[in-house]
């Protein structure tokens, strides 16, 4: 569709809630068509126009201030967490050192006994270090990566083995985004929007109770089917990299990171004894990381504002904070609205419901409007019904946004890797529709645990 006309569609859906008369109140329909508009514009024009145009429609609501929809949409932690949680990650890819723990990972006597044994390290190393970085980041480095292990094996486009080492890529890359929200937008944004509407703060600790079991039984199902058919004896005498030795940046900068990761665990894990930490929030661990960085003169601050911060996400998330905390006040009327839906729906139902919903929106369309769509249809009618816990439920979508599998149009990084000519876009629907119907399956099952 062409995005001038996709633009004046959205628009009229927009203005729509401003001058059509519906049995609901005024301002509940304004803030519908809003919210409808917005995610048209999204899916059809772009991350930008859609947040600017709903952020303007938002002011013209009676009642609803300019002042209140800037505090709402960046005065909220969660924007200044995600951009310093982002020119720390940069810093710490820029660095070189995320490369060289890769190179240590499938450069071993350990991973080259065979395919499977290599395949499991190869993996291994994206679900850890794509923990703490931007999953489309994390393509990139193992992108280069892959690419040079294909040289080394003399692979091919069309061997098995180097098609579905660029699918275990992007699945992998995927699967680490929903294991912690340190540096990943979906989950920071469905943690943000629970917050910004209760006031209340779930740690990142807590987040990851759930998300890394579930995260390691998706991972190891995506293992099993990515080994299929593959040549267990395949040589890897011939796969070795140059090493070269650490050097005091690179040693300066995990050490950093090392320390924020924990400072932020610390703090989750026991936040009665670090009460004062706990009072400062999440923000103060990658705040002082930097201060760190560019005192030692490893991160340059312009450079990662410009290059390692995907600001079009940063205005995004600050869109749906605002529209959230308006959609989620009982006193305009949406959440009885949604409510009304589920009054026989039992609460595992409502559960199962979500992750369903939430795996297939966000494997069909962006990541982070299914991430604002899920939170916006599902929590906050949870938070009025008192059915489950608003907590796992938040929890849950900001897992299941993140497992973008299958087509081109949910995240960038699939979209690469089905282009990249070592797999195709059909290997990636394919097997991404294999991978996303057991990953509902494998959370299902949890919660029915």
């Amino acid at each position: 569709m062409n995005k001038n006309i996709a633009l004046i569609i959205g628009i009229f859906i927009i203005m729509a809630g401003f001058f059509i008369t519906t049995p609901l109140a005024p301002v509940t329909f304004q803030l519908i068509c809003i919210f409808a508009g917005a995610i048209w514009l999204w899916v059809t024009h772009s991350i930008e126009m859609g947040s600017i145009v709903a952020l303007t429609a938002l002011c013209l609501v009676p009642g609803i201030t300019t002042g209140a929809i800037i505090t709402a949409a960046f005065g909220n932690t969660t924007i200044w967490f995600l951009i310093f949680s982002m020119i720390l990650t940069y810093a710490l890819s820029s660095s070189g050192v995320l490369r060289r723990i890769a190179i240590y990972f499938v450069d071993n006597p350990a991973a080259k006994k065979n395919s499977y044994w290599f395949m499991a390290f190869y993996f291994l190393a994206i679900l850890l270090l794509g923990s703490f970085m931007a999953p489309t980041v994390t393509f990139v480095l193992f992108f280069g990566l892959v690419k040079e292990i294909y040289d080394l094996l003399k692979l091919h486009p069309g061997d098995r083995m180097a098609r579905n080492l660029m699918i275990g890529t992007g699945f992998f890359a995927s699967i680490s985004c929903a294991m912690t929200p340190i540096a990943h937008t979906f989950p920071l944004m469905a943690l943000g929007y629970y917050e910004a509407a209760t006031g209340v703060a779930i740690s990142y600790f807590a987040f990851m109770q759930l998300s890394i079991p579930i995260c390691l039984l998706i991972a190891v199902a995506a293992y099993l089917l990515l080994i299929r058919g593959i040549d267990k004896k395949f040589d890897f005498n011939s796969l070795h990299f140059e090493r070269t030795n650490w050097t005091w940046q690179e040693v300066v900068a995990l050490i950093v990171f090392i320390g924020v990761v924990i400072c932020w665990l610390v703090v989750g894990i026991w936040p009665t004894t670090f009460v004062a930490l706990n009072a400062l929030g999440t923000i103060w661990p990658a705040l002082v990381g930097i201060i760190i960085l560019m005192a030692c003169d490893i991160l340059n601050i312009k450079e990662a504002c410009s290059k390692g911060v995907a600001w079009p996400a940063i205005l995004l998330c600050g869109t749906t904070l605002a529209l959230g905390k308006y959609i989620a006040a009982t006193e305009y009327g949406i959440i009885p609205l949604i409510s009304s839906l589920f009054v026989n729906v039992n609460p595992t139902s409502i559960l199962f419901i979500i992750v369903a919903f939430t795996i297939i929106l966000t494997n069909l369309i962006s990541n982070i409007v299914t991430t604002t769509l899920s939170y916006n249809l599902f929590v906050p009618m949870i938070m009025a019904s008192g059915m489950v816990s608003p907590v796992i439920s938040t929890i849950l979508i900001g897992i299941c946004a993140s497992l973008a599998y299958a087509l081109p149009s949910s995240i960038a990084h699939i979209a690469l890797a089905g282009s990249s000519g070592w797999a195709t876009a059909n290997d990636m629907m394919k097997y991404g529709a294999i991978l996303g119907i057991i990953s509902i399956i494998i959370i299902g099952v949890i919660i029915l645990l």
